[in-house]
């Protein structure tokens, strides 16, 4: 006996994709803030590369630029910047060197 081949009709994609009802659910609202008007708190690590960041952007560099400048690579500046790398002294002394900036202005908030 011969099989006989038997045409499926085509899956309709469903909306969910895999997700169920649980997933769907509403979630609560978010809770406010205390205070929505205070700045918010940066890590003393990440303080540095958001300084180096905001100077380099205020001179028209981009990190990649400067950190070819400087001679590390841009991953090594993103490290920084992201407070994963603290630099030497000699770095942050060319870093300065580059922002046209005293060294300690770097390190002050």
């Amino acid at each position: 006996m011969a099989k006989r081949a038997t045409k499926q009709a085509p899956r309709k994609a469903s909306k969910s994709r895999g997700t169920s009802k649980a997933a769907t659910a509403k979630r609560p609202a978010a809770k406010r803030k205390k205070n929505p008007g205070a700045r918010p708190r940066i890590h003393q690590s990440c303080l540095l590369g958001l300084v180096i960041e905001r100077m380099a952007k205020a001179r028209g560099l981009t990190l990649p630029d400067l950190a070819a400048a400087v001679g590390i690579t841009s991953v090594g500046m993103n490290d920084i910047r992201r407070g994963r790398f603290r630099p030497r002294l000699d770095t942050l002394e060319r870093i300065s060197d580059v922002l046209e900036v005293a060294p300690g202005r770097l390190l002050s908030r």
